[in-house]
């Protein structure tokens, strides 16, 4: 049962070489894929300073095109995906291993936040309970509603059915939802297993170019009226057309009152247009 990791980074090459080096402390063994998105550093650079590691060159496109281009480089039988600012406990893929050794197809590990201000996961992620709205019915309690994008391993084969990226999606907000929508869908569960320990050490910048900028906006006018926010509302409101129609007239009306208060807030119309455009376009997909 071979393990495949794939890491997409950009522009965090000290946290990215702390990441390798906790790698290098693992207790078993794996393929390290390494996809640099485009990145102003030398990302190369640092992983031909270790023993592990695969170089291979992203499009800038953000961290769901480039965690596509992992796997389409990986041979495992297992796709493990990580963060560039994350380091690991040695142990943590031993549980993963026997997870599936039982039978699991997707796993999710436990996210230790170095951030304090920030809440472990699965914590956080159980305010996204599914359960109400959908006919998704997980089996117990150890499996849950919505993985993250990292920490996250999922079989080869059911990746091939259900790759990490949707082309209706774009930047990387909403990605693990979509995801984990799409394959909960399908009838299977997805496993959370807390004897996997990943620490996530939140970097400021880098990681992704659409939340590189989102770090460097200026203000939150600056942040609201950014490209980025055209994307967080068109997956948004795509993800909601998409698996929770009967929500959606109320999701719309909320997020177009929130985005006229913003606007209204900063006096400034083209957070308007910004956000909406972002919104008919996704709606447009959803609904399709």
């Amino acid at each position: 049962m071979k393990i495949s990791l794939v890491v997409p980074t950009y522009n965090r090459i000290n946290f990215l070489d702390s990441l390798i080096s906790s790698l290098e402390c693992a207790n078993e063994e794996f393929e390290l894929i390494i996809v640099d998105d485009a990145s102003d550093t030398e990302v190369k650079r640092v992983v031909s300073r270790h023993k592990l590691g695969k170089y291979v060159a992203g499009e800038g496109k953000g961290a769901m095109y480039a965690r596509q281009r992992g796997v389409e480089h990986a041979d495992g039988d297992i796709i493990g995906f990580l963060e560039d600012d994350m380091t690991v406990d040695p142990n943590f893929l031993k549980p993963i291993i026997n997870s599936f050794k039982r039978g699991e197809n997707i796993v999710q590990s436990r996210l230790i936040e170095q951030d304090k201000r920030i809440t472990d996961f699965p914590k956080s992620i159980y305010r996204w309970n599914f359960e109400h709205s959908t006919n998704f019915n997980a089996k117990n309690k150890k499996y849950i509603s919505v993985c993250q994008e990292s920490g996250l391993f999922v079989s080869a084969e059911i990746l091939d059915s259900y790759p990490v990226l949707n082309s209706d999606l774009v930047g990387d907000y909403g990605s693990s939802i979509d995801f984990s929508l799409r394959v909960r869908s399908s009838g299977r569960d997805i496993l959370f297993n807390p004897n996997s320990k990943i620490y996530h050490h939140k970097a400021e910048f880098g990681g992704t170019i659409e939340m590189n900028e989102k770090s460097r906006a200026r203000s939150e006018e600056d942040i609201q009226c950014s490209n980025f926010y055209k994307e967080y509302y068109h997956n948004l409101t795509y993800i909601h057309s998409k698996y929770f129609k009967r929500y959606l007239l109320f999701s719309i009306l909320y997020h177009i009152i929130k985005i006229m208060a913003r606007a209204i807030k900063y006096r400034e119309a083209q957070c308007v247009s910004v956000c909406v455009t972002g919104m008919i376009i996704g709606l447009n997909k959803g609904i399709r």
